[in-house]
């Protein structure tokens, strides 16, 4: 046989094998999953009794889980003062999503970490309802901490209105920390609403009433925070203006008062002397510089008081809480099948794994 007939046959014997070794391997693999298909069925009454059971404990987890109501408020808010352009990208600017605005307090994730604030959970737990209670209180009673409290000395009759000393200030402060933490985690939650400048806070509870109420006083509570933050320079500025406005108001009245009474009392007196017409003069100076300074400062009054109405921004609520509230419960089917799936699962993993050990061992 010639060198070339050699190796061509050596080519032919090599393309045979891999074509063989190929073939065994796949039949290997067929064989293997047959094997451990029959293997598994073999143990299908433990597999199925495993995944009833797995049903029933969904099911007992869907009956306890209480229904949860959603109360939902979205809003709009527009900065006064800008140009369209400005006014339709303020908020997305306030709460980081678009391009920043120029100045301003509540730039960024401000405005949101201001509705998770302690002081705005505080003071709307600190408001009154309709009902003349307290959203705390409803909201202890609703936390079941009431009936946890009823063997506390310290905390059954707990009142967060009471100045109390400083020991017991400091329960009073801890706990409401603990209550901010957790509207934070599981009741309250602010987003935005698509790519468009509407904004939505909402509140989950197991309590229709209380969910519907919290929302409605912490979206006044932090809307009103916010206006008055924003207009609080130019208040003040208003108010100190009014006051020197009625300050020099007085005064003109008052210099006026002595312009009439120094005439009527040298009334008769005679012309020629001049020392008697001093103190009306005096007086009509006094009026005249109190009229010019009047007239100022009221028309700075006056362009104060539309500067306040300009920055002024506007919140516009779209929609508020109405009964009934939206649901959220757990479907009974769906927490069946999802716990006949997941111990269903497990039961075949583990006899997947003995079999794997099986053949370890072999």
């Amino acid at each position: 046989m010639t060198s070339e007939g050699l190796k061509n046959y050596q080519d032919i014997n090599i393309k045979n094998g891999s074509s063989l070794t190929d073939e065994i391997s796949f039949k290997e693999i067929l064989l293997n999953i047959t094997y451990w298909f029959k293997y598994i069925l073999s143990y299908w009454v433990i597999i199925l009794v495993v995944m009833l059971i797995g049903g029933v404990i969904g099911f007992i987890r869907a009956n306890k889980q209480k229904i949860r109501y959603i109360a939902s408020s979205t809003f709009v808010l527009q900065e006064a003062g800008g140009d369209n352009e400005n006014a339709s990208n303020t908020f997305t600017s306030i709460i980081g999503f678009g391009p920043p605005a120029v100045g301003g307090m509540f730039q960024g994730d401000n405005l949101l970490e201001l509705y998770r604030s302690r002081l705005m959970i505080k003071k709307t737990l600190l408001s009154k309802t309709d009902s003349s209670d307290y959203l705390i209180d409803r909201y202890i009673k609703i936390s079941g901490l009431k009936q946890a409290w009823r063997n506390n000395p310290r905390l059954k009759n707990i009142n967060f209105f009471i100045k109390a000393d400083k020991k017991y200030a400091r329960i009073q402060d801890s706990l409401i920390s603990l209550f901010v933490n957790d509207i934070n985690n599981n009741y309250l939650s602010v987003n935005r609403v698509g790519r468009l400048s509407i904004f939505r806070v909402q509140v989950v509870s197991e309590n229709e009433e209380f969910s519907k109420l919290f929302n409605y006083q912490i979206v006044k509570t932090v809307n009103q925070f916010y206006i008055q933050s924003k207009i609080k320079k130019s208040t003040e500025n208003l108010k100190l203006l009014q006051y020197q406005v009625d300050s020099i108001g007085s005064a003109l009245n008052g210099a006026m008062y002595k312009v009439a009474s120094s005439t009527d009392v040298n009334i008769n007196s005679n012309l020629a002397r001049q020392v008697l017409r001093i103190p009306s003069q005096r007086s009509q100076i006094e009026v005249e510089n109190n009229r010019t300074m009047l007239n100022e400062l009221v028309r700075n009054l006056e362009v104060s008081k539309m500067s306040l109405r300009k920055e002024t921004p506007l919140i516009q609520i779209i929609d508020e809480p109405e009964y009934p509230l939206d649901k959220i419960q757990v479907s009974k089917t769906k927490a069946i099948m999802e716990g006949a799936f997941i111990t269903g699962v497990i039961a075949i993993a583990y006899y997947s794994l003995v079999l794997l050990y099986k053949k370890i061992l072999q």
